[in-house]
């Protein structure tokens, strides 16, 4: 495997931003821009990046109070680097920082079946609500 990074919160710089822009928009999570991710992660309590060889290839982004509950907004990995550990080490790193906490995310499409894997499992007692943007 190629030489990757796991990092917690690391310092959020112009370039990373950039890599994070590219990464959504190259798994069709866009079209976004540098300033609508500056936003997101500057309002973000925590977040990891996944780095090889100085390119963005993984995120995760989460909310916490850090007393009660977790809750992953998203997780994105890139297209060619799929299916290698990179999503598994990104939950096992939010999993060590929030063990005291409950984590729960909301899976789209056929991720449920990844989150089921790393032990975030449907609940019969919970029903995702949502609702569009008002603007």
């Amino acid at each position: 495997m190629r030489d990757i990074s796991v990092l917690e919160r690391p310092e959020f710089t112009p370039e990373r931003c950039s890599a994070i822009v590219e990464l959504y928009n190259s798994i069709g999570w866009g079209p976004v821009t540098s300033e609508q991710i500056a936003a997101a992660y500057a309002n973000t309590f925590y977040y990891i990046l996944v780095e090889a060889n100085g390119r963005v290839i993984g995120c995760l982004r989460a909310f916490s109070d850090d007393v009660y509950i977790s809750w992953i907004a998203e997780i994105a990995v890139a297209a060619s680097c799929q299916r290698q550990g990179i999503g598994r080490a990104m939950i096992q790193a939010l999993d060590k920082r929030f063990a005291h906490t409950a984590v729960y995310v909301e899976a789209l499409y056929d991720s449920s079946s990844f989150f089921y894997k790393c032990g975030i499992v449907p609940r019969s007692s919970l029903t995702a609500c949502s609702r569009k943007n008002l603007v």
